[in-house]
């Protein structure tokens, strides 16, 4: 039996018109999911290392946007129907069988933590689930340990902390999916994770991003592994309706073809070299259209894998075939690029003392009220962002001599136009040969 969609990351974005949800949240929920299901047992051969479709997707946006909701569908409805419990007792390791050999038949379940994860917890949850994934390969026939999990956090604070070096690392070694690697704390026993790959979905307001993230995060290399999802619109209000909008049957239909996504293991390859040559003079001229913004600059480190990784996953979305077509390749960079414009709404917070996190603070909500505002309103609104009353005063001096906003007369200020800089060249990274 064939899959009932022709693309599962449209199938499960558009599957009611009436949602409220930001399609832009939907949407990378939906890519989220596949990535998890595909895991380990797939990737992209770059020569010296291997692209996995796993990725590290965060929903920012303020509250009431729907971050959580998008969830609901791809996650609390299909994904979780095709897991299995990490340490259950044989009669819960008995009933989740019942139901996710149902759409997964013959190969393991997919494994989800949502509760209150930590770096101990993903260390253990990740040792305990290892097994061969060596019969979904056609070309690979020796043992190939899969550890595979994803984590989604609902609250981002649940998980992060600027001052939790241990998680940093984990979560950097495991977007990388590389060697067998042991994760161990001052707090707890070593873990040893064989085939490590975790993807990662976690929702969080603007001031939870910054706040929780570590300082160098561009720096040690976990800011550029995450995919900032940013939304900026108003918030979706309340509905009285107490019904979904889409059937159990859709659901199913749903659950069905992420199973059979899952069954997907092995090498993906471009579907000529005509698409080959294509990718590498993207790579030669820059990686266009390439953000320019100097807080972009971490983030351009690992663009490249990004767009892979995306286009790995919507060419599993689509077909079994483990093939990118040059539909897949053009839609990923979309779906990039479409991400990169709200980007440096938060990573250009990183790494700035508290003076400037409060000035940027303050240019946004100057933009926001038409980029033109009445003084009095500027220095009430820093008011409530300052310690000390003094400093109200010093704090639009400031923003004023950086040229970030300028007087209009005595009663008014208007937002300026940042200044950009020309980014430093990138050394491209030449993908594999095609097969013919």
């Amino acid at each position: 039996m064939g899959r009932n969609f022709s693309d599962w990351v449209v199938a499960s974005s558009e599957a009611t018109t009436e949602s409220k949800i930001p399609l832009i949240y939907r949407r990378w929920a939906a890519i989220s999911a596949v990535a998890g299901a595909m895991g380990r047992k797939c990737w992209y051969d770059q020569g010296e290392y291997k692209i996995r479709p796993n990725l590290y997707v965060v929903l920012i946006g303020p509250p009431g946007s729907g971050k959580t909701l998008s969830l609901q569908l791809p996650y609390n409805e299909v994904f979780s129907a095709l897991t299995e419990p990490f340490e259950p007792t044989e009669y819960e390791r008995a009933e989740a069988r019942l139901l996710w050999q149902r759409y997964v038949p013959l190969t393991a379940p997919l494994y989800l933590l949502s509760d209150k994860a930590t770096d101990v917890k993903i260390g253990h949850c990740m040792s305990l689930v290892s097994h061969d994934t060596s019969m979904l390969s056609v070309k690979h026939q020796d043992q190939m340990d899969d550890s595979s999990i994803t984590v989604m956090t609902e609250e981002f604070g649940t998980l992060m902390s600027r001052a939790h070096d241990d998680l940093h690392i984990l979560l950097t070694r495991m977007w990388d999916a590389g060697r067998p690697y042991d994760h161990q704390t001052r707090h707890s026993k070593s873990h040893r994770v064989k085939g490590p790959c975790l993807n990662w979905i976690a929702c969080a307001t603007p001031q939870q991003f910054i706040d929780r993230m570590p300082e160098d995060a561009g720096e040690q290399g976990l800011l550029t592994r995450i995919i900032p999802v940013v939304y900026d619109g108003p918030d979706i209000g309340i509905t009285a309706k107490n019904k979904r909008s889409y059937d159990h049957h859709y659901v199913e239909a749903l659950r069905y073809d992420l199973g059979q996504i899952a069954t997907i293991g092995g090498e993906f390859d471009w579907e000529d070299r005509t698409l080959l040559a294509k990718v590498q003079a993207w790579l030669d001229a820059g990686q266009p259209p390439a953000p320019t913004e100097p807080c972009m600059g971490p983030w351009r480190q690992r663009r490249h894998a990004q767009v892979i990784k995306v286009a790995m996953v919507l060419s599993a979305a689509r077909n079994h075939g483990r093939i990118i077509t040059n539909a897949d390749w053009e839609d990923a960079l979309h779906l990039i690029v479409e991400v990169e414009k709200s980007m440096p709404s938060v990573l250009a917070r990183f790494g700035r003392t508290e003076v400037g996190r409060i000035t940027d603070l303050l240019l946004q909500y100057v933009e926001k009220k038409g980029g033109k505002i009445r003084t009095a309103e500027l220095k009430r609104e820093a008011a409530r962002m300052v310690r000390n009353p003094g400093d109200v005063h010093t704090t639009i001096e400031l923003m004023k001599e950086s040229g970030m906003i300028e007087p209009i007369g005595e009663t008014f200020v208007r937002a300026m136009k940042p200044r950009g800089e020309t980014p430093s060249a990138t050394i491209p990274i030449v993908p594999k040969q095609a097969a013919v």
